[in-house]
């Protein structure tokens, strides 16, 4: 037991050692910053999609020239802001984080604003850390909305899909194999970008 908790001990310090990596290099404020902060700070949170019939896979970034990277190199395409989340950390603000999996089978980002889920994804599923893309809330507050998470388990299309819209969540249901896995965060609308 002291050797699995030791572990996880490492685990979460060595997230905890790559924020703060991102957040003291200016890393992750520079790929949000370019993105260009609104009036209090709202950045659009774009998705992108990648339709490859091996690996489909969805994309999400708050940097208009990693948007347009992804969709001229990766041939990922653009389908529009997915929620309207924070360039800057503030109180009951939390990071985003991103990661990523190569893995041929498994290829694909995860989004979260646990810690520990996302150690636990590294640990269990081979993903990596990708940065903090901005910051949103891990609580409701008035005003806010759900940004829901669902989870596609078949392999050709393995992997996340990330909407504020309950009718498009439902849909990916119904039509495309997806289901719920929760509220990842708590955001703006896309309307309020």
């Amino acid at each position: 037991m002291l050797i699995v908790m030791s572990r996880k001990c490492l685990l979460l310090l060595s997230l905890f050692a790559v924020m703060m990596m991102f957040v003291g290099s200016g890393v992750a404020s520079h790929t949000v910053q370019a993105a260009g902060s609104q009036h209090n700070g709202e950045i659009p949170l774009y998705r992108l999609h990648n339709p490859h019939p091996d690996h489909s896979t969805y994309f999400y970034a708050t940097n208009p020239a990693e948007v347009d990277r992804a969709h001229r190199e990766q041939g990922f395409e653009y389908q529009g802001v997915t929620a309207c989340i924070w360039h800057d950390a503030a109180v009951g603000r939390v990071p985003l984080l991103r990661l990523y999996n190569a893995h041929p089978a498994h290829r694909g980002y995860f989004y979260t604003i646990n810690p520990a889920e996302a150690e636990r994804v590294i640990y269990e599923q081979g993903y990596a850390h990708d940065g903090i893309i901005g910051y949103v809330h891990a609580h409701e507050i008035h005003g806010l909305v759900p940004l829901y998470r669902l989870f596609n388990p078949h392999f050709a299309h393995r992997g996340y899909f990330y909407t504020t819209s309950i009718a498009e969540a439902e849909n990916a249901v119904q039509t495309r194999g997806y289901q719920h896995d929760g509220v990842a965060a708590w955001v703006l609308s896309p309307s309020d970008c």
